[in-house]
């Protein structure tokens, strides 16, 4: 389900204000996006990269998710998004 997944307005102006990258990952580390990072924790740096490319790992998840469990006409908007 994708709704815990959604961060609460103020966590976004919290993670917005946040100085450092190392700053994003704390707080994140308190919300439903633990793991979000964890990839990074094997010793390299956080950089804008990893974290763009951790988005796009997120995404697509949940984006097949949804995908693979929708009913038509969802499931049939959702193959146009795929394949066009």
């Amino acid at each position: 389900m994708l709704i815990p997944f959604l961060l609460s307005l103020w966590r976004i102006l919290i993670i917005w204000r946040a100085d450092t990258l190392t700053d994003v990952r704390l707080h994140l580390s308190e919300t439903d996006y633990a793991n979000f990072l964890s990839a990074t924790e094997d010793g390299g740096p956080l950089t804008v990269c990893v974290i763009e490319e951790k988005m796009r790992e997120k995404l697509l998840l949940e984006f097949n998710y949804l995908r693979n469990h929708a009913v038509p006409p969802l499931s049939t908007f959702l193959d146009y998004m795929t394949y066009a």
